[in-house]
């Protein structure tokens, strides 16, 4: 009787082990897909895969070519097929298409007046994106600089760009309008430059107010970060997915269960230089290992655009955490060099 009860207990003991385990193990990451220029229709056509995959999307809405109409049916088709839909809110290219502290009023005005057709169309999304990026000028000048290897330069027009305008009056501005959407019941995604993440370590955001990144001090529902290794290598040549991991790592640290990564970019890149940019699925497939193993559950791929002509189904594998193997000199010396810049840099104002 005595050995019965001892493998009775054994045996359970054994099995709430393995329910725990496998609880422990079971992550469940929200992954969605970017798109950016592909036709409404078109990327209706592409739901169910969306569907099968587990996919949100996060669709671009121009203010250049509104199709309102377009953009209600499709939401309206993705509601039916349980698909999530994020709206990417992206203004007139002389208004500087992505948000940031010189154009928050003009951000202001473009989120009030999509959401006015969304009310007259019976549409009300969950989310609303606002992708905070430098205008093409800022990012223009300083690729320039560091492909001239002009330090001194490219201080010097980090500096002037800093001074331009404050960061602080954008800040207040962004955070009543995110008020404003959550009294609505609307959430706000912002996506932003990996180059915020090495202004986490200073309150004065040297680097946000010199790229005019509105970003910390606001309510944000989810941040996410372009840690784009394709363009890495376009710039600084070959770079693995250990830049990756130190910029998740810091993520995590920083904004915890609200932290994202967007990665990639797959196949061909229209804007706003075209280039080609992953060919091989493990690149994509790495970068997610990466990202989940130091924690991030929210993994958005760039882009539908580029997976289309060989499919979405080609370009995504299970996410197994697991960080790269070995670390990566470039990567560590991109970080130090930007931690070193930042130091140089005025305060926020």
């Amino acid at each position: 009787m005595k050995i019965l009860k001892n493998k009775t207990w054994l045996f359970l003991s054994s099995f709430l082990c393995l329910v725990g385990c496998q609880e422990a193990n079971s992550t469940t990451y929200n992954r969605a897909v970017w798109s950016e220029f592909i036709p409404y229709a078109q990327v209706e056509q592409q739901l169910p895969t969306l569907k099968a995959n587990g996919l949100s999307l996060f669709i671009a809405f121009h203010q250049s070519t509104p199709d309102y109409d377009g953009f209600a049916h499709l939401y309206t088709a993705a509601q039916k097929l349980g698909v999530e839909v994020r709206p990417w809110l992206l203004l007139n290219e002389n208004q500087g298409y992505w948000f940031n502290k010189w154009n928050f009023r003009a951000s202001e005005i473009f989120v009030a007046d999509f959401l006015r057709h969304c009310d007259q169309r019976g549409i009300k999304p969950d989310y609303l994106i606002f992708d905070i990026e430098p205008p093409q000028n800022v990012v223009a000048k300083a690729e320039d600089d560091v492909g001239r290897a002009d330090f001194i330069g490219l201080l010097h027009d980090l500096t002037a760009f800093s001074k331009d305008s404050p960061l602080s009056a954008a800040i207040a501005s962004y955070q009543s309008l995110v008020n404003s959407l959550h009294s609505r019941g609307i959430k706000v995604h912002a996506v932003t430059s990996n180059f915020v993440l090495d202004d986490q370590n200073d309150t004065n955001m040297r680097i946000q107010s010199a790229l005019g990144l509105p970003i910390t001090g606001i309510d944000w529902d989810e941040i996410s970060f372009m840690i784009y290794r394709a363009d890495f290598m376009r710039i600084i040549g070959p770079v693995t997915s250990d830049i990756i991991t130190r910029y998740a790592d810091r993520a995590v640290a920083s904004f915890g269960s609200r932290a994202g990564m967007d990665i990639g970019e797959a196949g061909h890149v229209s804007y706003p230089v075209p280039f080609e940019g992953y060919s091989d699925i493990d690149d994509l497939s790495n970068d997610a290992n990466a990202a989940a193993a130091s924690g991030i559950q929210n993994i958005h791929y760039y882009s539908l655009d580029g997976m289309s002509e060989a499919g979405v189904d080609h370009w995504l594998a299970p996410i197994e955490p697991k960080k790269p193997p070995f670390i990566d000199w470039k990567a560590s010396a991109v970080l130090h060099t930007l931690d070193t810049l930042r130091l140089l840099l005025p305060s926020a104002n």
